[in-house]
This record gives structure tokens, sequence and C-alpha cells, in this order.
């Protein structure tokens, strides 16, 4: 058996679900080294994604957000501007990667404890959203060995059944020309 990794780490999930996209907050964050160095309230809860900013936020209503300084380098970059504003439903904790070297947290985040958040954008794709996927997954490392990961998934098209069917008798119809031209 595994021991578990002393290195903990965040991985943003995305992925096109419905019509929707959601994104899950994962992981934990040592702040144990560090303090905020300033603070804000968020009223509402809200979700926004700019990948062209590197901008990923998730948070409920009336939380007090500390700026953590624990990016080692900048957050990763996974796309484009976004093309429209969706409507979204933001559940669990703050979750913000924002301007180097901060990620936004809850104030009484307990450092080393899990974030769990979610974000759905409703009528939404990663195209709309300005996200490129194909270079998935995006990581950025973090103070004491930590990683920040934004990574995608169901990103292939998944083929029609009359598709899966043409193909098959295409398949079928090629195998028995050839059958036909060796007699």
């Amino acid at each position: 058996m595994l021991a578990p990794s002393a290195e903990a780490s965040v991985i943003v999930t995305g992925e096109e679900v419905g019509g929707n996209v959601v994104f899950t907050v994962t992981g934990s964050i040592d702040i144990s080294n560090v303090t905020a160095g300033q603070t804000a309230t968020f009223d509402d809860p809200s979700s926004y994604i700019d990948p062209g900013l590197r901008l990923f936020l998730t948070t409920s209503s009336g939380r007090n957000v500390g700026y953590y300084p624990v990016m080692a380098q900048g957050e990763p970059h996974f796309g484009f501007f976004p093309k429209s504003s969706f409507t979204t439903i933001t559940t669990g904790d703050t979750f913000v990667s924002i301007i180097f070297p901060y990620l936004l947290l809850d104030q009484n985040y307990v450092s080393g404890s899990p974030l769990n958040a979610t974000a759905t954008y409703v009528n939404a794709t990663f195209s709309s959203l300005g996200i490129d996927p194909t270079g998935s997954p995006y990581v950025a490392p973090l103070i004491n060995g930590e990683t920040y990961t934004i990574q995608f998934t169901n990103t292939g098209a998944v083929p029609e059944p009359l598709t899966l069917m043409g193909v098959m008798t295409a398949v079928g119809f090629d195998a028995g020309f050839k059958r036909k031209l060796k007699r």
C-alpha cells in the first residue's frame, strides 16, 4: 500500500455535462507559513471564469476571504477571453485564482483541510466560455511543493449511433467487396 503524499494540491476539473459546464474544486492547500495579505467580502454567491486573464472564482454568499500569497509562479493559462456571460450555480468553499501570487480562500479555511466547491455554467460549452481544453491539464506550482491544476474532461465528441452504424456498414461492405475480388 502506498503512503499518502505529503504534498497537497488543488485540482479544478471542468466537464461538459448535459448542456452545462460544471467545475469542481478539490484538494487542499498548506497555508501554515503564510498570512492573508488583504481581505475582501463576497456578498452574493457567484462564479466567474476568464481564461484569458487566468481567473477562476467560486464563492458562496457572505464569505470573507483572504488573499494568500501561495503561488510560486503565474496561474495556468487555459484559454481565451470569454464570449458571453452565463448563469451560474455555486456551492461549497470559496476558491479563487486571481492575480499572481495570490489564491483567495475563505478566511476561516484551516490549513490542509479539504476544499470542496462546485460552479455550474448553465447552457455553456468549453468553447463558449473561451476555454482551450486541448492543453489540459494546466499546472502551476505553489509554495511547499504543492500544485494548482486546471483540467478538463469529456472534451472528445461522442459519435452518434447513426454515425457508428454507417461506419460499421462501410467496413462490412469493404470486407465483402475484398472477398469478392479474391474469387
